[in-house]
């Protein structure tokens, strides 16, 4: 029996679809159910682009 369910979004509506899904086997089983937010990751701290960056970063 699970006890949690991650799950991982996107921020795209067609993440958002396994919503009911998730919903519905948390319901099932008593499981708790965990949102993650995925995200691009950073490949650069302050640039001539985005001035101050590294700064709001350590922050």
């Amino acid at each position: 029996m699970q006890t949690h369910i991650a799950v991982p979004l996107d921020g795209s509506s067609f993440a958002e679809t396994i919503l009911p899904h998730a919903t519905a086997l948390a319901r099932a089983t008593s499981a708790r159910v965990t949102l993650l937010r995925v995200i691009p990751p950073v490949t650069s701290f302050g640039s001539k682009r985005w001035p101050g960056r590294a700064t709001t970063w350590r922050k």
